[in-house]
């Protein structure tokens, strides 16, 4: 499974069996707590939930472990930056329904300062600095984290 940066993920395994049966799933080979039904969902997904995912599928006759299910987190999309007439700076990029997105700035790469903060409504949101006429270079940081 591929998702962008930010966005839902989930896996589902189906097995039969009896007695009943028990599930755990595991990421990189550890346990994920609670993790112990037939479906893992993570509602944003970010690259340190990138890699393997298992499930252990267990009963009082043994236990199974699936095959690896990979999950890839992509970077969030960003549109090319334009620059008005007016000198402003203009740029859009996806969003995530249940993220935030935090927007710095920097004038060095070096000293980073908080534009805005914005909530994710799973569409592209544009943004226009207002301050950037008044400034010769301006670096800007997306940082995402959930709600």
């Amino acid at each position: 499974m591929t998702v962008t940066n930010g966005h839902a993920a989930s896996f589902v395994v189906a097995a039969i069996g009896s007695p009943v049966l028990a599930y755990q799933w595991q990421f990189k080979g550890t346990n994920l707590l609670g993790a112990t039904n037939t479906t893992i969902a993570l509602l944003n997904a970010f690259p340190g939930n990138a890699g393997n995912y298992t499930v252990a599928i267990t009963n009082a006759y043994g236990s199974i472990t699936s095959n690896p299910a990979l999950l890839t987190v992509l970077p969030l999309w960003i549109s090319s930056p334009t620059m008005l007439a007016n000198g402003q700076f203009k740029f859009s990029f996806d969003t995530a329904s249940g993220v935030n997105y935090a927007v710095q700035y920097s004038t060095n790469l070096m000293q980073w300062y908080p534009w805005v903060i914005l909530g994710g409504i799973g569409v592209p949101l544009t943004l226009i600095d207002p301050n950037m006429a008044a400034n010769q270079q301006r670096f800007y940081r997306i940082n995402l984290t959930p709600q």
